[in-house]
C-alpha cells in the first residue's frame, strides 16, 4: 500500500502534465484489457494480430508487425503458431509472389466478424 503524499494533490507539475496523465490513464485501462484476455486464455501479441485483420483481405509480415509493435522475426514466430493452431492463413500475393499475405481464417475471425478469439469483452 502506498504511503500518503505530504504535498497536497495538484501541486506537483506532474499532476497536470497531459502526457503523464493520459499514459496513466492508458496503463490503467491497458492493464483491465490484459486481464480480461488473461483470464480468456488469449496472449496480447495474437488479440493484436486477430483485431488487426478483421475487416483485411490479408496484410504483409511486416505491416502487421508494425501495427502491433512487434519486430518482423518475433511475428514470424507468433504467426507460425497462429497457422499451427488453425487462426490465421498465409498465402502469396496475387501481384508479387515475393510478397506474403495473411489473413483471418474462418476459426480465427468468424467470417470477419470478430470472433470469441478476438473479442475481449
Amino acid at each position: 500500500m502506498s504511503q500518503p503524499s505530504a504535498t497536497p494533490p495538484g501541486s506537483r507539475f506532474i499532476d497536470d502534465y497531459l502526457l503523464y496523465l493520459l499514459a496513466r490513464a492508458s496503463h490503467l485501462i491497458s492493464a483491465e484489457f490484459q486481464e480480461q484476455l488473461r483470464r480468456r486464455g488469449i496472449a496480447v501479441p495474437v488479440w493484436r494480430v486477430l483485431a488487426s485483420l478483421v475487416g483485411s483481405s490479408g496484410e504483409t509480415v511486416t505491416g502487421l508487425a508494425e501495427t502491433c509493435l512487434l519486430q518482423q522475426p518475433t511475428m514470424t514466430k507468433l504467426l507460425d503458431r497462429m497457422v499451427r493452431d488453425g487462426l490465421v492463413k498465409r498465402t502469396q500475393d496475387t501481384k508479387d509472389r515475393r510478397v506474403v499475405r495473411v489473413a483471418l481464417t474462418t476459426r480465427g475471425g468468424h467470417g470477419g466478424r470478430p470472433g470469441p478469439a478476438c473479442q475481449a469483452a
